[in-house]
């Protein structure tokens, strides 16, 4: 299962994100019980799950955040989407 995420630049500034550092989360699935709309996989980034604490995940930041999105997967994404 593939997982595209975004995280907003202004949390991603206010830490102060280096080398080494990471931020936790959890993905999920919501049934759509009470609404069939919001059926679906997220992720958590409060990195907590009640139910099942081997699900939560972690993820670590390997360099200096990019500010440039060519080539990147949501670009890339958006184009490989386009040519269909």
């Amino acid at each position: 299962m593939v997982y595209e995420v975004a995280m907003s630049f202004e949390n991603s500034t206010k830490r102060k994100i280096k080398e080494g550092d990471h931020v936790g989360f959890t993905p999920g699935y919501e049934e759509g019980f009470n609404d069939p709309a919001e059926e679906g996989v997220f992720l958590c980034w409060f990195g907590v799950n009640p139910d099942n604490s081997a699900l939560l995940g972690k993820l670590t930041f390997g360099g200096p955040l990019a500010v440039d999105s060519s080539n990147k997967l949501t670009t890339k994404w958006g184009y490989i989407k386009a040519q269909k």
